[in-house]
């Protein structure tokens, strides 16, 4: 019997260029499913689950269930709990050997990864950090909750991050909040939004350029690179 690699994706903003090149048609939205053939003739499936809420955990639970995969894959962006870690760096913590190995090809650098139920400010990556983190994400248990449910033993978890902000990173969590619907897991970063929370905190608009400056490269090192370790498993 093929196996099914699973492949999940808390946001839109992080699945678009995997999803182009799986060949997805159409637009990509959270609840999207690809699903494509890998190299050894078992079943690819990637999914959009939303950001960590209640409902993504029902989107995991529902992928996992129905596909029934033998490893699962979360990739993504996170913050950074390590201050000597560059914005666009993969940091992984594989249990599938081959997934290592196009992680450290990469340059990738294996380590813990936290996870907690909220957006993580300055302090509290500082404080993970002196723990050993090097990275925080909000899915990473909801994945794990998701294999121990369904009896998975033998379910490999493979957890690809890029960062994608600093420990000194000044947005106030009153942005956050405002651009995330903790109902469905959706990101919304519509201009009517941004622009509300900017007249509140005119120092949000230097802060927020000051972050899309030095994430726009991250974010191109990421597309490219999570579609590197796609081609590994579909060729």
């Amino acid at each position: 019997m093929k196996e099914t690699t699973l492949i999940i994706f808390p946001t839109v903003f992080e699945a678009n260029a995997p999803f182009s090149f799986l060949g997805f048609q159409g637009k990509v939205k959270v609840g999207s499913v690809c699903e494509t053939e890998a190299a050894d003739g078992g079943r690819l499936v990637a999914i959009v689950s939303g950001f960590g809420t209640a409902a993504t955990k029902k989107r995991i639970d529902g992928a996992v269930k129905k596909f029934a995969p033998s490893h699962i894959i979360l990739a993504g962006f996170s913050g950074t709990c390590d201050e000597s870690l560059k914005n666009g760096q993969l940091i992984y913590a594989a249990e599938c050997e081959k997934i290592s190995e196009d992680a450290r090809k990469l340059g990738g650098q294996k380590c813990e990864i936290a996870c907690v139920n909220h957006i993580a400010l300055a302090d509290e990556k500082k404080s993970l950090g002196g723990k050993g983190f090097r990275g925080v994400e909000m899915e990473g248990d909801l994945v794990k909750s998701a294999i121990s449910e369904c009896g998975g033993e033998n379910v490999k978890f493979s957890h690809l991050r890029w960062i994608s902000d600093s420990v000194e990173s000044k947005i106030p969590m009153s942005f956050f909040d405002s651009a995330m619907d903790f109902e469905t897991g959706e990101m919304l970063l519509g201009f009517s939004r941004i622009a509300k929370q900017v007249l509140k905190s005119p120092t949000l608009l230097f802060e927020l350029v000051k972050f899309s400056l030095e994430t726009a490269p991250a974010k191109k090192k990421y597309d490219a690179e999570i579609v590197k370790i796609l081609r590994s498993i579909k060729k």
